[in-house]
């Protein structure tokens, strides 16, 4: 069981569970009938980095470690609040996000997380949030042409003003 006390290993072995539940779920993106023949499909990319990724932690888990120290050791000392402030709001984002559609939401997700993270002031956190998320916005839907939900509200709202 020492082989399990290693955090590379234990990585490896979480990045082999992962990746064999995205295989899973690769199995059921469907393939138009037109790209059949086709070298390419919507499936190449995904079982492309599952390959990938079988690969990369079998290196791991085969290759010798000179750093024999105990996996608890070195995670004892990490701050765990930011990492736990960061789930919770990426749950909360989850939740607001079908309501609140992708601008608001996603602008509400990193100003919080750049404020509770502590990068900047208040202002200087809301500025950055829009500025990415509108330029992000923008790239999505004015050169790539995708069609992003302004969600439930801002639909509502439209609906009402008619």
């Amino acid at each position: 069981m020492r082989q399990l006390d290693d955090k590379t290993r234990i990585g490896a072995l979480l990045l082999l569970a992962f990746t064999a539940v995205y295989a899973l779920l690769a199995r059921r993106i469907p393939v138009d009938a037109l790209d059949d023949g086709s070298g390419m499909t919507s499936q190449s990319l995904p079982f492309g980095l599952v390959a990938l990724s079988v690969v990369l932690a079998t290196i791991q888990l085969v290759k010798p470690n000179a750093d024999r120290r105990p996996f608890l050791a070195d995670h004892r000392a990490l701050a765990w609040r930011p990492v736990a402030f960061l789930v919770l709001l990426m749950v909360i984002y989850a939740i607001t996000f079908p309501w609140l559609g992708f601008v608001v939401s996603s602008v509400l997700f990193l100003w919080l997380a750049f404020f509770g993270l502590g990068a900047a002031t208040v202002w200087r956190c809301g500025v950055v949030s829009l500025l990415f998320v509108g330029a992000l916005w923008a790239l999505l839907t004015q050169v790539f042409g995708l069609y992003l939900d302004p969600g439930a509200l801002m639909a509502w709202a439209g609906s009402v003003r008619t």
